[in-house]
């Protein structure tokens, strides 16, 4: 408990720091909200003194989740997730760069703590959104036998925005591809997206929303076992996963958003290559967003 809160304080440090120390040295693989700089003080400012910053933008976030599901798999309980992204948009050609740190840090001691590092281009044509990008998962905390200590995986991502045939009702498909260096694994995931603007609908104010989602995925690994334990055995597993997840997001700002929902997963791998013990989870998360 005390590494996990001296974790999240030092992410957080970093963060403001690195927010509020412009005058000592001058979005998350899916960064699109930017805020305007005339709407947002503490951007305002920046771009006044740095024109050039105005095609910056940057996030800090603080979630809370009961469970930590990946790819329809339990791995973590109660836990801290801090999150960090910057991100940089080329003029009006289309194309952007990010970078996002992300922590996943449970309360207790009995499951894993990671550090995770995203970084990519992005590029915008007319109604498609191209994402190419890598990751790297450091493991910095771990129970006795679980001896992976990082990840590597590249990946690219398509999406679509419907808005120029649904009007409103612009839900967004996207089709995503994954590949694992240390499991040797390919990753295959289709999902829906659409944010409902609740509050536009009832009082023509844009401040409440819910974000909804719905995902499948299927992952195939010819190293099961990882690259870092097992060498004398090789196995290799497939598996597909479902879930769903929705957000009531309230903007509290135009820099600031709070949102609490609820998140639904399941797999066909078997319960007993689920730590949990189960193939199916629900449970419920929450975050504090702040847009620069």
């Amino acid at each position: 408990m005390i590494k996990t809160i001296k974790f999240i304080s030092a992410i957080c440090a970093t963060m403001f720091a690195s927010v509020f120390a412009q005058d000592v040295t001058l979005q998350s693989v899916l960064i699109t909200d930017k805020v305007p700089a005339d709407e947002n003080p503490v951007a305002k400012t920046l771009v006044e003194a740095v024109p050039q910053l105005e095609n910056l933008s940057l996030e800090l976030a603080l979630g809370f989740e009961t469970e930590y599901i990946y790819r329809g798999k339990f791995y973590s309980a109660q836990l801290f997730q801090p999150q960090f992204d910057i991100s940089y948009a080329f003029g009006d050609s289309g194309f952007s760069v990010y970078t996002t740190l992300w922590g996943n840090c449970p309360i207790t001691k009995n499951y894993t703590s990671d550090v995770d590092f995203y970084y990519g281009l992005i590029y915008n044509y007319d109604f498609l959104t191209v994402d190419f990008g890598s990751s790297y998962f450091w493991y910095t905390e771990a129970p006795d036998d679980f001896d992976i200590t990082r990840e590597i995986e590249v990946y690219l991502v398509l999406s679509v925005d419907t808005t120029k045939w649904l009007g409103a009702f612009n839900i967004t498909p996207s089709l995503a591809y994954f590949y694992n260096l240390n499991y040797d694994a390919h990753t295959i995931e289709a999902a829906l997206s659409y944010s409902a603007p609740i509050s536009k609908w009832v009082t023509g104010d844009e401040y409440l929303r819910l974000d909804t989602a719905i995902y499948y995925g299927y992952q195939h690994a010819n190293k099961a076992a990882g690259d870092q334990r097992y060498n004398d055995v090789v196995w290799k597993n497939g598996y597909g996963y479902f879930g769903i997840q929705s957000d009531v997001v309230l903007s509290v700002t135009s820099y600031c958003d709070l949102s609490i929902g609820i998140r639904y997963a399941q797999h066909n791998d078997g319960a007993d290559n689920d730590i949990s013990g189960t193939q199916e989870h629900l449970w419920m998360g929450s975050k504090v967003l702040f847009k620069f």
